[in-house]
């Protein structure tokens, strides 16, 4: 199965060492937005649903600051050099099947968000809107409101073609790293990230304890930097 694997998750020492805090408290950040083709899927004809994505696209791709461009089957990003980066679509059906599409432009972390398709489950990348450096994420990122981090998170605990897990990544020297992560495997994944402040993300565990999809567990839990690094509570306690 072709698919574009997320980075190492795994629960960190060194890396998990909590930053400087914040000199004021900002607002709370927004959580992710909503998926922008939404309304394509729900369309009955195949026909109506590819012009709906298109058109969706060109709007996007608008919003790019002229980072961003479509040229058939390919997206081109330009850098701040003379390089740039060509990802180009291939749908014919099978194994090899994979289709980028443009989904926002993210200037308060300097990236662009793109949308990959595999023939079964998908993926996301970030691309850096200078150097156009790609960096393989859960899902699409919740930025902390001192824009020192953003979290992604993914669950698919019924088909099991994308990964399940929790990704806290740094901005402290402008391009992503990961500083935290914890792999779900088979047995929860999560979704719905909010944070209430800089060190603190609230998010739903979804929890599939016994193997049956149908007796999955949403449990709202919080993230929370401290001392000692991240750790995961239930909200509540």
């Amino acid at each position: 199965m072709h698919r574009i694997a997320p980075p190492l998750l795994f629960a960190c020492a060194v890396a998990c060492t909590p930053g400087a805090a914040p000199s004021a408290a900002p607002a709370p950040a927004s959580p992710a937005a909503p998926d922008p083709y939404a309304a394509c899927a729900d369309l009955p004809r195949p026909e109506d649903a590819d012009a709906c994505v298109v058109r969706v696209e060109r709007g996007l791709l608008a919003a790019s600051a002229g980072g961003a461009r479509r040229a058939g089957d390919t997206l081109h990003f330009r850098g701040a050099g003379r390089g740039g980066l060509a990802l180009v679509s291939d749908t014919r059906e099978g194994g090899d099947f994979v289709r980028f599409r443009y989904r926002a432009h993210l200037p308060e972390i300097g990236q662009h968000l793109v949308q990959v398709d595999f023939y079964e489950g998908g993926g996301w990348l970030l691309v850096d809107a200078a150097t156009t450096e790609q960096t393989r994420v859960l899902g699409p990122p919740v930025v902390a409101p001192d824009r020192r981090r953003f979290v992604a998170t993914s669950v698919d605990l019924e088909a099991g073609y994308d990964p399940n897990g929790i990704q806290v990544w740094s901005l402290a020297r402008g391009s992503p790293r990961l500083e935290w992560g914890l792999d779900g495997g088979d047995a929860w994944g999560a979704s719905g990230a909010v944070w209430i402040d800089a060190r603190t993300v609230e998010l739903t565990r979804h929890v599939n304890a016994t193997g049956n999809p149908d007796e999955v567990r949403k449990i709202r839990t919080r993230l929370v930097l401290g001392e000692d690094g991240f750790t995961l509570r239930p909200v509540g306690r």
